[in-house]
Parts: structure tokens; sequence; C-alpha cells
């Protein structure tokens, strides 16, 4: 019986979880996502299952800080977490990576059923009276690996932003 052992083993999972775990929303924090999209590539890699990738980023954050202050803003990034986290499945990790910056990976999501299946965050983020642009990609087996899926992601999600922010033409 090692009382001291069984001690440090506990506080050693817990400084863990919470290495991996953002402290304002309770989702995963980068560095657990680091985890999770090396995860997700081992199983591409292997099984040459498919997995999708959204980033997710909350439009005028600065402007709500500013106008607000940032516990307006903490509120609202809360908020988009739990939208999010509330359509997940158990399929879905969830990881906030950035100030206003999430990211969705889905197991099992092909080219035939991405925009159907992020389309279901856009919604859960409009039900919830957020404003935040989202941009998808795959990473597949032999063809795109997991890191240049997430970059196309990121990518596909500026360009929504950059397009909310033209002048409307009436």
């Amino acid at each position: 019986d090692d009382p001291d052992g069984r001690r440090r083993g506990r506080q050693a999972a817990i400084a863990e979880v919470e290495a991996n775990t953002d402290p304002l929303t309770g989702l995963l924090s980068r560095r657990g996502w680091g985890r999770i999209l090396e995860d997700a590539q081992q199983r591409i890699d292997a099984f040459g299952d498919p997995v999708g990738v959204a980033v997710v980023d909350l439009d005028d954050l600065k402007a709500i800080n500013d106008e607000h202050g940032h516990q307006a803003g903490d509120a609202r990034i809360i908020a988009l977490g739990r939208a999010l986290s509330a359509v997940a499945g158990s399929m879905h990790r969830i990881a906030r990576i950035g100030g206003d910056e999430f990211v969705i990976l889905a197991y099992g999501v092909s080219a035939h059923t991405a925009a159907t299946h992020f389309k279901v965050f856009t919604r859960a983020i409009e039900k919830a009276g957020i404003r935040a642009s989202l941009g998808f990609s795959l990473g597949r087996a032999g063809d795109t690996r997991m890191e240049a899926a997430l970059h196309d992601a990121d990518a596909q999600m500026y360009r929504q932003k950059s397009e909310r922010k033209l002048p409307r033409r009436e």
C-alpha cells in the first residue's frame, strides 16, 4: 500500500487534464488539440478514416471588448463554446486554440457529407445569437494531411469573415 504514490499519481493525472483544458471554456486547449490532431492523422494513415476539421472564429470580438469590456468578450467566447458543444456528438472533438478561435474535429465525415455536417454547427451558432465565421476541410488518406486540412479550413474561415465585412449594396 503506497498512499503517497497514489496521491502523486492523482496529482499527475489532474495536472495532465488541466494542461489539456482551456480554463475559460472547459474545452480542450491548444495543447490538447495538438494531441487530438496527431491521433486523427494516425487514424487516417492506419485505417484511411475520413476526418473533417473546422475552424470557427468569433466576429468582431475586439469591438465587443472595446465597447463592453473583456468580461463581455469572455461571455461571448463561453457562449460560443457552449453552442458548439451542445450539438457535438461522440465523434467530435472541440477545442479553443486561441483568444476567439475554436476548432472542431469530426471523425467519419466524407467529402459528400462535410457541408451538411458542419452546417449543424453554423445553425447552433446562429441560434445562440452569435456572429462567427466557420471554414472546414477534410483530411484524407494519401491526399491531405491534417495540418494542411486545418490550414485550408482556416483560409476558408477568413474568406467568409472577409465577405461578411464587405459593405452591403442596396
